[in-house]
């Protein structure tokens, strides 16, 4: 006897774009459901914790962190491993925050399904003047967005614009950018 599942045919209006895969850690949503789903529950403070550390060191992959941090928590001072160390106590723990083991365990496993970087810079250009710099950044779906770094340098003081694609397409219609040129295929 075989049992048929019935699935709902799966609606994708003209906007929607796939999921990520894997997910972002700073997906806070995402990140706290598969916790849950996995018994790990935590404060909002450790979760803050967490980013810190992570934005401290410069988002590394998931299991190079947790390694770091067992690292620094034996107080193995290596040139790589200074960044975790608290300077100001004399904690057993040298880092700055406390991760429990089930959480760095979920960390470190490679099937979670969460990454520190989804997205890449596909392509930089810099103008012959050094004014604009345009990047392509491929998204984690292989959507393509465009940012510009617009550089205003005077004698009376300089300063810069970014611009920052945080959809795919874009209806402003600036002349500059590429992206304003396709609409709005996803947000």
């Amino acid at each position: 006897v075989t049992e048929e599942k019935m699935v709902a045919p799966k609606t994708q209006s003209k906007k929607s774009r796939s999921l990520p895969f894997p997910n972002s850690i700073l997906d806070r949503p995402a990140l706290l459901k598969a916790l849950d789903e996995q018994g790990i529950s935590l404060k909002s403070k450790q979760i803050e914790g967490l980013y810190q550390a992570l934005h401290r060191e410069h988002s590394p992959p998931l299991d190079k962190f947790v390694e770091k941090y067992y690292l620094n928590e034996a107080g193995e001072d290596t040139p790589d491993n200074l960044p975790l160390k608290n300077s100001v106590g004399r904690k057993k723990n040298r880092n700055k925050t406390q991760l429990s083991k089930h959480l760095l365990n979920f960390l470190k496993d490679p099937s979670n399904g969460f990454v520190t970087i989804c997205s890449k810079v596909e392509f930089a250009s810099t103008s012959k003047d050094g004014t604009t710099t345009k990047l392509a950044v491929r998204l984690h779906d292989d959507h393509l967005v465009e940012s510009v770094l617009m550089r205003y340098i005077r004698k009376s003081g300089s300063r810069a614009s970014l611009c920052v694609s945080s959809q795919v397409g874009c209806a402003m219609g600036c002349t500059f950018c590429a992206t304003a040129t396709m609409g709005i295929r996803g947000n």
